[in-house]
């Protein structure tokens, strides 16, 4: 984890308590309140008793808030110190008793299955490594327990140029320097989001995409048109018979991924994906077109279109005429790029044989012969 960019999240958001505070401490008094209200009362599982919800990212404490008000027994933690000054005040305001703690979401200090629920707002966006974070909370979860999470696609641009006062601007500016410096900034979301989510084998995952035109039902902002906030629902399975009858595959899945994410952690920079796409292209000899290969592996096109540039300068791939269709064109490896594929590939196939080396004889010829058999099963067409 970078250390440095962790540092300077924290004093950004430090810097911002003061003039966010006031802008929660308005929707705490107001319409906005009310309608989260509404939200979590729907969302959240009926009990008798009140539940332990945690909030992540709590930031000046709104949506901790909302919850309290609704009855339950709500723990926040946030990695800004003058963040929950403010919250501390606004819980104090209105007379409920929470339990704020300086934490971070990478690596929170609480028991596994502590919280029936998880709850997240506009929390994501700002982190250095979200599927860490979504790992934390799948842990801290009960068997059973759910996660609500609401968020928005913001990328690298959506603070680029905000800001009326010189100070506005430059805090918008900073906002934009260290956004654009994360992963989560360059995914395509909510995709990425409920793909990793089921990956770490969370289960019924519901999802609105667009949940800002309920909350502004006489108008939206410029910012809500162009990064809409979409609401994720799922839960922890209450048991593993639970996750394998409804979510196997996704265990499976899971397996591959951390597999093929350790794997590409030897890279660095972009070499994950362009090994990515030289891989898709070396077994789709007929081509594929660039948005093909954005959504297969759940990145923004002008990611896409940066790497693809990348790897035409180095000549390993070229474009040819797309036969069904003459408007789009289609990207094939040159020989240049299978040698390139290959060598990579050799340099995976070393380092499965070092790891494979621990393994007996018996079980490899166990695991050979399952995935065969998957590989049968699976559909070619």
């Amino acid at each position: 984890m970078d250390i440095n960019l962790k540092d300077r999240i924290t004093v950004y958001w430090d810097i911002r308590a003061t003039s966010y505070g006031q802008m929660r401490h308005k929707h705490l008094h107001g319409r906005e309140f009310q309608f989260w209200q509404a939200e979590m009362k729907a969302v959240l599982p009926s009990s008798d008793r009140p539940l332990k919800v945690l909030d992540v990212g709590t930031a000046t404490g709104f949506m901790a808030i909302v919850c309290a008000s609704l009855g339950h027994k709500v723990t926040a933690v946030d990695i800004s110190r003058h963040m929950l000054q403010r919250a501390r005040a606004a819980a104090s305001e209105f007379g409920y008793s929470l339990t704020f703690l300086q934490m971070d979401a990478h690596q929170m200090d609480f028991p596994s299955g502590s919280f029936d629920v998880v709850i997240c707002r506009n929390t994501i966006w700002t982190v250095l490594d979200p599927r860490r974070v979504y790992m934390e909370i799948f842990r801290v979860l009960k068997p059973g327990g759910c996660f609500f999470n609401c968020d928005a696609d913001y990328g690298r641009d959506a603070f680029k140029g905000l800001g009326a006062t010189p100070d506005e601007k430059a805090l918008f500016a900073e906002c934009h320097a260290y956004t654009s410096l994360l992963p989560i900034s360059y995914v395509q979301r909510p995709e990425w989001d409920i793909a990793t989510l089921r990956n770490l084998g969370f289960v019924h995952c519901e999802c609105i995409r667009n949940i800002s035109g309920r909350l502004n039902p006489h108008g939206s902002s410029k910012s809500s048109d162009s990064h809409p906030l979409f609401s994720i629902f799922t839960v922890k399975p209450a048991c593993p018979e639970e996750l394998e009858d409804t979510d196997y595959d996704f265990q499976l899945f899971k397996a591959h991924n951390q597999l093929f994410y350790r794997e590409q952690r030897q890279f660095g920079n972009n070499k994950d994906t362009e090994y990515l796409i030289l891989d898709l292209l070396m077994y789709q000899p007929e081509g594929l077109r660039p948005s093909d290969l954005s959504e297969y592996i759940f990145i923004p096109k002008q990611t896409v279109t940066r790497i693809l540039a990348q790897l035409a300068a180095k000549g390993y791939i070229r474009q040819m005429p797309n036969p069904r269709d003459r408007r789009s064109m289609l990207l094939t490896l040159t020989p240049e790029g299978q040698k390139q594929h290959r060598r990579e590939e050799q340099a995976l196939e070393v380092r499965y044989a070092k790891v494979l080396s621990s393994f007996p004889s018996q079980k490899l010829s166990q695991l050979n012969q399952l995935y065969m058999e998957f590989l049968d099963a699976f559909p070619t067409t």
